[in-house]
């Protein structure tokens, strides 16, 4: 997402501050929805699922043998799923022999 890189350039305490207008107009983004976005703040639901998905990720890449380093990612393999989850989707697929 180029949302951040937007709300950096245009910072008081970045060294050449790049008004937001220049800076959608340059990258090809509408003002509006990157305003909205930045009222919006993320809420810790969902950034927990975003790092659910990011050590996901990085386990299914593990898996494939992609190349990544066993040492810095091994914390990774230990990020829980969330008991809730975990339950869910197995009470689910107990339940519906089709999936």
């Amino acid at each position: 997402m180029t949302y951040p890189l937007v709300r950096e350039l245009a910072a008081a305490a970045a060294p050449p501050r790049v008004p937001v207008a220049v800076t959608c107009r340059v990258l090809g983004l509408a003002r509006q929805p990157y305003y909205r976005w930045l009222a919006r703040p993320v809420t810790d639901t969902e950034l927990a699922g975003a790092y659910r998905a990011d050590a996901l990720e990085m386990r299914l890449q593990i898996l494939r043998g992609d190349g990544i380093s066993w040492g810095l990612w091994l914390p990774l393999l230990c990020v829980p799923a969330g008991r809730p989850r975990v339950c869910t989707s197995a009470a689910r697929s107990r339940d519906d022999p089709a999936q």
